[in-house]
């Protein structure tokens, strides 16, 4: 960087943003130019390459049931004789189960343990309903991982149900209590897909600015799932690897090992 630095001055040309302290930084750049992309590049990395490991090492330990995998090669195997090759929006709604299953592993080993994180900016601050004042630049925020692991929204919520999230499933209690609406019109199918940011599911986001990049992100990891499980056997893991604490992120392990061997006549095409 110093070298980069150094470089860049004897050419006459302003520092880039990586190598302008953030203090300083000023908006100098249009939306959406290159140098503001870095952000959004850096954050997608990491947070989509956890998220899919915490969903494979959730599907693939032997307290998900054979049930799981069945299922998933299932609907892997409809996919393929129904869409062939074509990988396209009609086909990735069309697989309830992964939806369901991929939510479920973001509700129980979600990546973040505080979202929704604001900054109080009136210069008044603000009043809550119960009299508590939140001075200007006070910083708030929601526990996702309580609300992930509450009792008295979702039933057995230490526990990965891959179905949680399917239509006709009872094991989660938002519907009865939260009065949320139901979108089970979607093919009589699906209680709720993937990238549906709710108050009581809360890893994207919520309102306005939820997280912008979800679709893709969910797109990819069900890619991802659906291929594996359609191609590969893989060998279940008597028990799951335990994640590790980085600050608020909750991360995979980073010595996870899966055993898996290439299924022979069988799979999704590429």
């Amino acid at each position: 960087m110093k070298n980069l630095r150094a470089s860049r001055r004897s050419n006459g040309s302003p520092p880039t943003r990586l190598e302008t302290p953030k203090s300083t930084q000023k908006s100098e750049h249009p939306p959406g130019s290159p140098t503001d992309s870095f952000s959004l590049l850096f954050a997608s990395i990491h947070t989509t390459s956890h998220t899919s490991v915490n969903a494979l090492l959730d599907i693939f330990t032997k307290s998900a049931g054979e049930i799981c995998i069945s299922s998933l090669r299932q609907e892997a195997r409809h996919n393929t004789q129904f869409f062939g090759g074509r990988w396209d929006r009609a086909r990735l709604n069309s697989i309830p189960y992964h939806d369901s299953a991929l939510r479920e592993s973001m509700r129980l080993s979600g990546i973040a343990v505080k979202i929704l994180q604001r900054k109080m900016m009136a210069p008044e601050g603000i009043v809550l309903p119960n009299g508590t004042v939140l001075p200007q630049g006070t910083t708030v925020c929601v526990s996702a991982w309580g609300l992930h692991h509450d009792e008295q929204v979702y039933t057995n919520p230490s526990k990965f149900l891959p179905e949680r999230f399917v239509a006709g499933h009872s094991s989660s209690l938002e519907e009865k209590k939260s009065g949320i609406r139901n979108p089970s019109d979607r093919k009589g199918l699906l209680l709720r897909t993937a990238t549906e940011a709710d108050p009581l599911f809360a890893f994207w986001g919520l309102g306005e600015q939820s997280c912008p990049g979800r679709y893709m992100a969910a797109d990819l990891i069900k890619i991802l799932m659906e291929y594996i499980v359609a191609n590969y056997d893989v060998v279940p893991l008597n028990e799951r690897p335990r994640n590790s604490w980085i600050e608020y992120n909750y991360v995979p392990s980073a010595n996870a090992k899966l055993q898996v061997r290439r299924r022979r006549g069988q799979g999704v095409t590429k």
